[in-house]
């Protein structure tokens, strides 16, 4: 098949596999999850609780957390609110009440293949743009892993009816211990492998190459994507970097920022900012301006470093 015939195909499937959500909560104000433990018991919630509804892809995050979900969209609203309650029990039993006042939380509608494409990739990124230490493909605490990884057929996992009262308790942080079928045990936690839904996430993307284009290369997707969400675009500098240099070729037909006459890097330093979000110290790195000019442009960042 062509790319284009690949493409109309992709499109088809999407158009009929809906309705999907993206399950996006307000930041906190303070630490949401503190301990693995914590980050764990939201992975189990995610897992017992989603039997009305399909998890696609995740990311927790400190103080908030994303999901892409298929089903109804008053599924996917009870779904989160069971989450939400299960989650502030929890932590109050386990000495942190008032963490979670109420649920406060945003159900933006996927309607298109990009927007998919796209958003999927932004959930995966979310820790990943923040923290330097964050490989998508591996953390932990997103759904990153799964996707296009030959390996999880070599994941030691037990399937839950073989689990002891104890541990069925342990898992659900209740006294019933109540599971649903179907799902799988990793060390002690549920597998994201056996409620993820990450076949049907691969199926969009082409291929391997296509999910890390989209994943790590697309910058315009990610900027579309945050700002679709009312959210500040948050980019690395190596990806303000490549959207500098594209700058830099197709309006000032040169390769690179250095070339520029200041004027110009100022006027690409406001552009930067007001398109991209870059912070006072990345435009200082990228664009070889003065520290003091570029405060004094944007002083109300002028104390922010990223």
């Amino acid at each position: 098949m062509s790319e284009k015939q690949i493409e109309l195909w992709q499109q088809q499937l999407f158009a009929e596999s809906g309705p999907f959500y993206h399950l996006h909560t307000a930041p906190l104000d303070r630490i949401l999850f503190e301990t693995d433990r914590e980050r764990k018991q939201a992975v189990n919630l995610m897992g017992i609780l989603s039997s009305d509804i399909e998890i696609l892809a995740y990311q927790i995050m400190s103080n908030h957390l994303h999901e892409i979900l298929r089903g109804e969209e008053d599924r996917c609203i009870a779904y989160y609110r069971s989450f939400f309650d299960r989650l502030k029990q929890y932590l109050s039993r386990h000495g942190r009440p008032g963490v979670l006042a109420k649920p406060d939380f945003a159900l933006t509608p996927i309607t298109s293949l990009k927007q998919f494409r796209d958003e999927v990739a932004y959930v995966l990124r979310n820790a990943f743009v923040v923290r330097t230490d964050v490989n998508p493909l591996s953390d932990p605490w997103s759904s990153g892993f799964l996707y296009y990884n030959p390996l999880l057929r070599f994941m030691p996992v037990r399937p839950v009816s073989g689990l002891t009262v104890r541990e069925r308790r342990a898992l659900t942080a209740s006294m019933d211990g109540s599971i649903r079928d179907g799902l799988t045990v990793s060390g002690d936690c549920i597998f994201p492998g056996s409620f993820v839904n990450y076949r049907l996430v691969e199926s969009p993307f082409p291929s391997a190459r296509k999910f890390m284009f989209w994943l790590f290369k697309n910058v315009e997707s990610q900027v579309e994507a945050a700002l679709h969400l009312g959210e500040k675009p948050v980019l690395s500098d190596e990806e303000l970097w490549t959207a500098v240099c594209g700058i830099c070729r197709s309006e000032y037909f040169t390769d690179r920022p250095a070339d520029l006459k200041d004027e110009q890097r100022v006027q690409l330093a406001v552009r930067l900012k007001n398109k991209y979000g870059a912070s006072n110290a990345q435009l200082t790195r990228i664009l070889r301006l003065p520290p003091k000019m570029v405060d004094a442009l944007f002083p109300l960042s002028a104390n922010l470093q990223r």
